[in-house]
């Protein structure tokens, strides 16, 4: 299946203007521009309005260490949860590592991201909605490809995981248990 171009290249730099975090001489950059090219008009335009509400970041592949400021993207605002989340900035990451895989499993990585800003998710679990928004945007090659990838990945750490000799976990104390409690209970994490 041939891939469906909606737009040209000079036509998504409205997504990158003024933006410092971008590497424009990676395979990252390039996957972008063709992900934003073949996304559907209508969905287009929706990202298009909340283009301000992330930043990519797409460090050097030879960038060992970074301080970044990244500019509010988002106000307080009552969790779905009931909780408040407090101002924060979210940030679209694509690993350096992304450079030494094939191009279509950028595309498809890239996609997913998209995906989750398009449907507004906070949360990490909702992975099923996001890839499935990917496959109706037509990069079913890209997914493909990915998922041979991560299916390659699960299948390699099985085989390693029975060669490591198991640890026993470290005792506890009474006190650090119940400091952790208390930094689970503040943050709302479940252990």
């Amino acid at each position: 299946m041939d891939k469906k171009y909606f737009r040209y290249d000079y036509d998504v730099i409205d997504f990158f203007e003024d933006d410092p975090n971008l590497d424009f001489t990676s395979r990252r950059y390039e996957g972008i521009t063709e992900v934003l090219r073949r996304i559907p008009q209508d969905d287009y335009e929706k990202l298009l309005i909340k283009k301000d509400t992330f930043r990519w970041f797409i460090p050097p592949k030879d960038q060992f260490g970074l301080v970044q400021t990244f500019e509010i993207t988002h106000d307080n605002k009552k969790l779905k949860s009931g909780h408040m989340r407090r101002e924060q900035a979210q940030i679209i990451y694509l690993s350096p590592e992304l450079e030494k895989l094939e191009t279509d499993i950028s595309i498809a990585v890239i996609a997913h991201e998209l995906a989750h800003v398009f449907f507004e998710h906070e949360e990490t679990y909702q992975e099923k909605e996001a890839w499935e928004l990917v496959h109706k945007w037509g990069f079913e090659k890209e997914l493909k490809k990915y998922k041979a990838l991560r299916d390659k990945q699960e299948k390699d750490k099985k085989v390693n995981h029975g060669n490591i000799k198991k640890r026993k976990k470290p005792k506890i104390s009474q006190g650090r248990r119940r400091q952790t409690q208390l930094l689970c209970d503040r943050y709302h994490i479940e252990l």
